[in-house]
């Protein structure tokens, strides 16, 4: 698994995070040949607040699937430094925003992964039904 972190400073919690979904994720489908989890924080100085998006990349045997999940926080941030900002970020509430966006996210991976899942067993299913009537 690749994780990446854009507009932001990496942190272990996140990549904690993300890890535990996508293990829990790979329960349920082994047919995941390769990972791409980006955590975007953009905006950050935009009046309407701040804006995390996850994307999740997985590609499976002919396909991939992608899911992009974002939410916005409240609160502008545009009068804080770096520095503030980061402090409010670790203990402002935003860290429980940033869970969900990601524990949706891969909800979101999930119905996709049982959906491929489904639509493969299903084209399999399709070539084993045996013919009737007369031959």
């Amino acid at each position: 698994m690749t994780l990446t972190f854009h507009g932001m400073v990496p942190k272990e919690w996140i990549a904690g995070e993300v890890r535990t979904h996508a293990d829990t994720l790979e329960e349920h489908c082994d047919d995941i040949r390769e990972w791409h989890v980006a955590v975007d924080l953009r905006h950050r100085h935009h009046k309407a607040g701040d804006r995390f998006n996850v994307r999740i990349a997985l590609l499976v045997p002919g396909e991939e699937l992608a899911v992009t999940h974002g939410a916005n926080l409240p609160g502008p941030k545009q009068d804080l430094d770096e520095k503030a900002w980061m402090r409010q970020f670790d203990v402002g509430g935003m860290r429980r925003h940033l869970r969900v966006v990601i524990k949706e996210a891969f909800d979101e991976s999930r119905r996709r992964l049982e959906n491929y899942t489904r639509r493969r067993r299903h084209a399999v299913n399709t070539h084993e039904r045996p013919v009737h009537g007369p031959a």
